[in-house]
């Protein structure tokens, strides 16, 4: 930014500099206008003119420069845009990575629970003792039951694409 800065300043510069000059551009010629003999007005008058087209250029390279630096510190945040969108999605697939293995490991324990309440209602029907309706109360509370049939069609949709993925449509 500070040569941005700079550079705005010189085209501030250059532009005092071209005023300046077609005072003096004017004043000369002014001269001349009043006494055409006047050689050292005429001289000044032709001497300004030059310089004014000189500043002018000189105006028109430190536009040209502001322009470069302002496209320069743009690419810059494009490339820097770019890698943090990168790393973001490299957050993202760790993120999703993790998640999926946590869900993946969320069956195994419902397949546990669903052992063990198993396991309780065979028991208790067995020898005929009183025993809760374990499925169905986590079931009335929405536990890993109501959990699972949620992720089914979920469940479907990953392994179809994990399938995909190992037999490609015409590969």
């Amino acid at each position: 930014m500070a040569k941005l800065d700079q550079l705005e300043r010189d085209v501030e510069k250059a532009q005092k500099r071209i005023e300046k000059l077609q005072d003096k551009k004017a004043a000369a010629e002014a001269k001349v206008m009043d006494d055409p003999e006047n050689e050292k007005a005429a001289i000044e008058a032709a001497a300004a003119g030059m310089q004014l087209k000189g500043a002018e250029m000189a105006k028109r390279r430190a536009q040209e420069a502001v322009q470069a630096e302002i496209q320069r510190l743009h690419d810059q945040e494009v490339q820097e845009a770019q890698k943090q969108l990168q790393d973001l999605e490299k957050q993202a697939d760790k993120i999703q990575a993790e998640g999926i293995a946590l869900i993946r490991s969320f069956y195994d324990k419902y397949h546990e629970f669903v052992e063990v309440t198993s396991e309780y209602a065979e028991l208790g029907t067995k020898y005929e003792l009183e025993h809760k309706p374990l499925l169905m109360r986590d079931r009335a509370e929405a536990g890993l039951d109501e959990i699972h049939r949620a992720l089914i069609p979920w469940f479907a949709q990953r392994e179809h694409i994990e399938y995909r993925k190992r037999h490609p449509i015409g590969g």
